[in-house]
C-alpha cells in the first residue's frame, strides 16, 4: 500500500559517535514494517524496496565510521585546499584549546572554519557544494550520489 503516492523515502542520519547503535535504533524502528531488515548496514547505503515503496537509509559519514555530514563533506575538500584545510583543523582544535565553546563537534568547527577562508567567507554547506567549493565529484562522495540516484531513480 502506498501511502499518499510515496513511492521513494530516504533517511540520511548521522551517524555521530557509535554507529553500530544508531543503525541498530533505526533497524529496532523498521523492523515492524520491514522484518527483514540487515543486521548490519551495507557499506554502500541501504535500499529497501516493501509494498512498492522504495526505502533508503543513509547513514553519515559513510555507513561505517563515526561522524556527520560535515564529516562527509569533508571528503570534498578539492586537494588543492589541503594544506587550508589541515590548518583549519589545527585553529579549530587551538581555539577549543582556548576555551571556544563547541562540545564534541569539531567536524563542524573544521568545516565551518575552511569555508570561512573561501573567497566568499560563510557560505552555506548547500550553497558551497552548488558553487563548486566543495567538490561533489570528489571519489569519497560517489558512493553517496549511487546511493542518491538509485533511492529516487535519477
Amino acid at each position: 500500500m502506498q501511502a499518499g503516492g510515496l513511492t521513494n523515502l530516504g533517511v540520511m542520519i548521522d551517524a555521530d559517535n557509535c554507529p553500530s547503535e544508531r543503525w541498530q535504533s533505526i533497524r529496532n524502528s523498521c523492523l515492524k514494517s520491514i522484518p527483514d531488515m540487515p543486521k548490519k548496514l551495507p557499506d554502500t547505503g541501504l535500499i529497501h524496496t516493501t509494498d512498492g515503496i522504495k526505502f533508503g537509509v543513509w547513514m553519515m559519514p559513510d555507513n561505517k565510521i563515526q561522524g556527520m555530514l560535515e564529516t562527509f563533506l569533508a571528503y570534498m575538500i578539492p586537494d588543492s585546499g589541503e594544506a587550508l584545510w589541515q590548518y583549519a583543523q589545527y585553529s579549530a582544535t587551538a581555539a577549543k584549546n582556548q576555551g571556544a565553546l563547541f562540545r564534541n563537534k569539531i567536524a563542524k568547527a573544521n568545516i565551518y572554519t575552511w569555508l570561512a577562508w573561501q573567497e566568499e567567507p560563510g557560505r552555506q554547506l548547500h550553497q558551497a557544494i552548488k558553487e563548486r567549493i566543495l567538490n561533489p565529484h570528489h571519489p569519497m562522495a560517489q558512493v553517496f550520489v549511487q546511493w542518491f540516484k538509485s533511492l529516487y531513480d535519477l
